[in-house]
């Protein structure tokens, strides 16, 4: 196992793998990269969610929508693609703990202004709010974790969903038990995609996972 700060040699030999599976493994290592999924949960409370999507305005509902995909989503990726455009980082795919730095220090603060802009905002309702703070978290978690091992973002990013959906689901009576079930599945299979492809050693995963869901119960005690 290579343990260099700024190079990366895979785990695995992900060519051992039927190629079928390896691009069913990127498929959903893309669907649902760590950059996406704050932006998937605030679709839901807005614009699914059987009380939050009639109770509150269709513009802010959209306005709050755009909120969270620019600060969350746009402007994180916007950020890698300079680095790289730069050669401040070696790769948009972040393979190595150095090229982490400088995005994920961006992805904190921008995850924070997304959560400070919001926590005052009467039509962002309160899971939403605890949801912003928990990827705030998730992000800082992963920026420590990053010191010491190669952390796994997208299990950091599953395990806060997971987190939060099963908060939500305890408190919420219009959540259905099936969204419980999909997260842990994706989760599952987020990781071993993860692992499978040579991206990262199981304990990165694992670490991940729990640092997600840590960063959601945290943001649960602070709003909820």
């Amino acid at each position: 196992m290579n343990k260099s700060f700024d190079t990366f040699t895979p785990y695995i030999n992900a060519g051992e793998f039927p190629k079928p599976l390896r691009i069913v493994a990127n498929i959903f290592s893309y669907l649902f990269h760590p950059v996406f999924i704050p932006a998937y949960v605030a679709y839901y409370l807005l614009m699914v969610h059987p009380l939050f999507s009639v109770i509150i305005h269709p513009f802010d509902r959209i306005n709050n929508l755009i909120m969270v995909i620019v600060n969350t989503v746009i402007f994180p990726s916007v950020i890698v693609l300079l680095m790289w455009r730069l050669k401040f980082i070696k790769s948009i795919r972040l393979d190595t703990q150095k090229d982490r730095i400088m995005p994920l220090v961006g992805s904190i603060t921008f995850y924070f202004w997304a959560f400070y802009v919001g926590r005052n905002v009467e039509t962002i309702p309160t899971p939403l709010k605890i949801w912003l703070m928990g990827a705030f978290l998730g992000s800082s978690v992963a920026m420590f974790l990053n010191i010491y091992q190669k952390v796994s973002l997208h299990a950091i990013g599953m395990g806060g969903l997971v987190g939060f959906t099963c908060w939500l689901f305890s408190t919420d009576p219009y959540l259905q038990p099936s969204y419980v079930i999909i997260s842990i599945l994706l989760a599952g299979l987020i990781g071993t995609s993860r692992i499978l492809l040579g991206a990262h050693a199981p304990k990165e995963v694992y670490s991940g996972f729990i640092g997600g869901i840590l960063s959601q119960v945290i943001a649960v005690f602070v709003i909820g």
